[in-house]
């Protein structure tokens, strides 16, 4: 009961039982009865626990009757509720506590409920408490810390009474809680009519539409914000889409001026069918345009927060995007079988260079006449030059390997696409390398080429320099972007051999000692 266990005889708990079901049935129609019945089962919780001991551990059916005649008989405030009061409220010889008066707090309400105690203004106490405290050295702060954690604070209506009174019953629980709760409602009636509240209650309005006018305020500007960066992003993309398509160049800020930029008319004819390539640029165009509109006009309707009936063109911007896709995808389709076989010719050239002679390997090119082809800021390994602007240079992958026949001799695997094997093949001779051995100087170009007007076959060059045992090589430092690949012995890198001479050992290139 009230939070605490107790060990009750079956007799002393069948009469508690009917006692606390008749309390309930008192109270059960008044407003402030839930309150009531749980301050009176807090007091009769108190009165039971003074009953126990170390001796005494069970609740009988006499500690039951004589609690029921402290608090008194509910049927009796019901017959006579006003003529029989002084009655039931005959004094009983009950215990008075020391509580902690939170109510009437200014700390921990120590001296508030020593004075409901003793029946003291507490403010003589804590005059008291002030002037001990230099005399004392402090001691009564320590005083009232114990007190404060030793005594529990009157939470209930019943440990209210407790604190003040030694002689209380049911009635006075009921008094007492209606009591309270009728100051509580003409508080709070006098508070709804007062001026005060009515200030309160309108600054507490105005702060309100302020706080929310402040959030509508950085959200407007938040969105704004946004908005400018949307309208600046598609402007930016535009023009580099602009320039990628007319001037080969995508004209952003962090590209270097020197870079060719690929112009993408040109690349498709390259690729793509003659036929096809008008309306694969308009499919690219507006594939990659209409989400950037896109973008611009959300930037503007957020950023100057206009409304329009914009579904017509939404419908028919989303149409004609994905009309787009469908075009460049049948294209690829389409396009993609013109590459569907790829073939491979291989051709080996032994060279006659005595034995004992250092093989030098010079590029016969210098790459500082060749720019690479940029899209927007990715390099794509394609090169073109002044001199010949209607090739395209590519990378061959150039490797040095141990052969064990006593012959240099270096091969060439040519590889190109084409619709058919035979038109592979074919493919294979439009790419152009050009090499050439001087009495021991090898000179290689660093990049082979695409034969004029030869479509675009993804052609892929490597060629395999094989050398013997024994034999001295000298890589020139030029060609360190175009070997690719060098049987090396020990942990010798490939990125070491230009520039230095080695000999070629079982092991692969070692240091030329």
């Amino acid at each position: 009961m009230s939070g605490f266990i107790f060990h009750v005889d079956e007799d002393a708990f069948t009469i508690l039982e009917k006692y606390i079901n008749s309390l309930k049935s008192r109270f059960k129609k008044s407003t402030e009865g839930t309150e009531i019945i749980s301050d009176i089962e807090n007091r009769i919780a108190e009165l039971m626990q003074l009953k126990l001991s170390e001796q005494k551990q069970v609740i009988t059916i006499d500690d039951i009757k004589d609690i029921i005649e402290i608090m008194g008989n509910p049927e009796e405030i019901i017959d006579s509720e006003e003529d029989n009061y002084a009655d039931q409220n005959a004094p009983h010889s009950n215990s008075k506590r020391f509580y902690r008066d939170i109510d009437n707090n200014i700390a921990g309400g120590v001296c508030a409920g020593l004075g409901a105690y003793f029946k003291i203004d507490p403010v003589i106490l804590r005059i008291i408490f002030i002037v001990l405290l230099i005399p004392l050295a402090g001691f009564p702060i320590l005083l009232y810390f114990i007190l404060w954690i030793v005594l529990p604070p009157a939470l209930t209506t019943s440990q209210k009474m407790e604190m003040q009174s030694d002689n209380f019953t049911i009635s006075d629980i009921e008094q007492k809680v209606k009591s309270e709760y009728g100051n509580v409602k003409d508080n709070f009636k006098k508070i709804k009519d007062s001026e005060r509240y009515n200030k309160t209650r309108n600054n507490m309005n105005s702060i309100g539409i302020g706080f929310v006018e402040i959030i509508n305020f950085f959200g407007k500007v938040i969105l704004l914000i946004i908005g400018i960066v949307l309208i600046l992003s598609g402007i930016g993309l535009i023009t580099s889409m602009f320039g990628v398509f007319v001037f080969s160049d995508s004209f952003l800020f962090w590209t270097h001026t020197d870079m060719h930029h690929v112009f993408i008319p040109d690349f498709l004819f390259s690729i793509v069918n003659p036929k096809s390539v008008l309306l694969a640029t308009i499919c690219i165009i507006i594939f990659i345009s209409a989400p950037i509109f896109a973008i611009i006009y959300w930037g503007l309707k957020l950023a100057l927060r206009f409304k329009a009936n914009d579904k017509m063109i939404s419908v028919v911007a989303t149409v004609a995007w994905i009309l787009s896709i469908i075009i460049l995808a049948g294209i690829t389709i389409f396009e993609a079988k013109e590459f569907a076989f790829s073939t491979q010719v291989d051709d080996t050239i032994e060279m006659n260079l005595p034995k004992n002679q250092t093989l030098y390997i010079k590029s016969s090119t210098n790459m500082n006449e060749f720019s690479e082809i940029y899209l927007f800021d990715d390099g794509l390994e394609v090169y073109t030059n002044d001199s010949f602007p209607e090739r395209v240079y590519m990378e061959p992958d150039f490797r040095i390997r141990y052969t064990t026949n006593d012959d240099i001799s270096i091969l060439f695997e040519k590889e190109a696409r084409g619709a058919t094997n035979r038109l592979a093949r074919e493919n294979t001779h439009n790419i152009e390398f050009n090499w050439y051995l001087q009495d021991s100087i090898l000179y290689v170009d660093p990049l082979f080429f695409h034969k004029n007007n030869s479509r675009w076959t993804f052609p892929d060059l490597e060629i395999t320099l094989n050398l013997p045992e024994g034999q001295k090589v000298c890589v020139d430092k030029n060609l360190e972007q175009t070997l690719r690949h060098a049987h090396t012995a020990g942990d010798i890198s490939t990125y070491e051999i230009p520039g230095k001479c080695w000999i070629m050992t079982r092991d692969g290139l070692d240091y030329n000692k």
